[in-house]
């Protein structure tokens, strides 16, 4: 079975009323994956204005945005505005240049303001960082989904493939990106290949790892990679979100919003954006 390398503990950051939980693994214990982030509150506009709620990239990689409660309100440079409902998944590809944000909705924040929200941040191969900016929605009722027997709960595959269920995000890497809402005793098996690197994040409740080790709401469990298989059981009932892809074997080099391989490409990433290349976009 494979086993648990370490629980990372989160790094808060609060805002006006947004708690937001930042998880920053070792790049090369979760590439692809790079950040992410939960974020949970109350906003009231009539105490202060919306809070942006993201760290947004807008060169050479992806953010991905999964909502539990509330609506967000995504803008671009390129006019683009929709909003993300409870449920729903948005995976923005920034590429070659995207100037993107989210923020609550007003709407929701002038009745219950509950907001609880996650932001992946997913770096993309060097072949891939030139790609056209792209986007895809998700609203809760078209994402694919598999059933537990008993109704034990049910799993989303929002990219990647449980079984026999495959997701309809289209990524640029091997990856797998998961959302299991389980009831009280549910026992869920899962198997990557053991290169993959792993991860889950315990939004709601508390689940065992392979029986034994104990993972409580608001940690993120990163997997050794030693096995493919490995195990999570619900003590009560929990959500999880469950992170899984091949590493890409390339350096990184991170400034703000930009991602790319080597320092030069970031020097001309900022040069891009100073000079308006991106577009643009009132905060």
């Amino acid at each position: 079975m494979r086993t648990l390398e370490a629980i990372i503990p989160p790094h808060r950051v609060t805002g006006r009323h947004l708690q937001r939980v930042s998880m920053l693994p070792d790049r090369n214990h979760l590439s692809p994956f790079l950040r992410l982030e939960y974020t949970s509150g109350k906003q009231d506009p009539a105490i202060a204005p919306l809070e942006r709620t993201d760290v947004p990239l807008y060169r050479g990689a992806e953010s991905v945005t999964l909502v539990y409660d509330g609506t967000l309100t995504y803008n671009d440079c390129r006019d683009n505005s929709r909003k993300v409902s409870p449920g729903d998944v948005h995976w923005v590809t920034a590429g070659n240049g995207l100037l993107h944000h989210h923020h609550c909705d007003a709407g929701v924040c002038q009745t219950d303001g509950i907001f609880r929200f996650i932001q992946l941040q997913i770096n993309l191969p060097a072949h891939s960082k030139t790609t056209r900016p792209r986007q895809q929605y998700l609203p809760h009722d078209k994402i694919p989904c598999w059933h537990l027997p008993e109704d034990k709960g049910s799993i989303d595959v929002i990219a990647g493939a449980y079984n026999d269920v495959t997701g309809s995000i289209s990524t640029f890497s091997a990856l797998h990106v998961l959302n299991a809402r389980l009831q009280a005793g549910a026992r869920v098996g899962f198997s990557y290949p053991a290169p993959f690197n792993t991860a889950f994040f315990v939004l709601n409740g508390t689940v065992t790892f392979n029986d034994r080790i104990t993972i409580n709401a608001g940690q993120l469990a990163l997997l050794a990679n030693d096995n493919p298989d490995f195990t999570i059981t619900a003590q009560e009932a929990a959500v999880v979100l469950l992170l899984s892809g091949a590493p890409i074997a390339e350096p990184v080099e991170q400034q703000g919003p930009f991602v790319m391989n080597t320092p030069e490409e970031i020097y001309q990433s900022v040069r891009d954006y100073n000079w308006g290349k991106y577009g643009y976009l009132e905060e």
